[in-house]
């Protein structure tokens, strides 16, 4: 991540993801986004930009941060889910690496 861009005296050119809390381990795509591409992510309290390292569909989430076996991810401030497989930062988060907190508690 790097710092909010009005720190650096730079604008983004298109956000490419929300991101709605300070807290949060991933972000949500608002267009299909490419791996190796750069994404501005906008935050409620922060904005950065973070290297893709894989595919990323409209709407699906991706960790701003590594992701551990067993570790609780937040999006919009609340546990969705716990990490099922280590996952870098830039990388799809979805069903091939989360166990949904809904599945959790049926």
């Amino acid at each position: 991540m790097t710092k909010d861009a009005a720190d650096q005296g730079t604008a983004p050119s298109e956000v490419g993801a929300l991101m709605l809390h300070v807290a949060d381990d991933v972000a949500t795509a608002l267009r299909d986004l490419k791996a190796h591409e750069k994404v501005w992510v906008q935050g409620a309290e922060m904005s950065f930009e973070i290297k893709l390292i894989e595919n990323i569909p409209l709407c699906h989430k991706f960790a701003l941060r590594p992701l551990v076996i067993g570790q609780s991810v937040k999006k919009y401030g609340e546990t969705i889910g716990v990490v099922t497989r280590a996952t870098a930062a830039g990388a799809h988060v979805h069903i091939q690496n989360l166990k949904s907190a809904r599945a959790l508690i049926l």
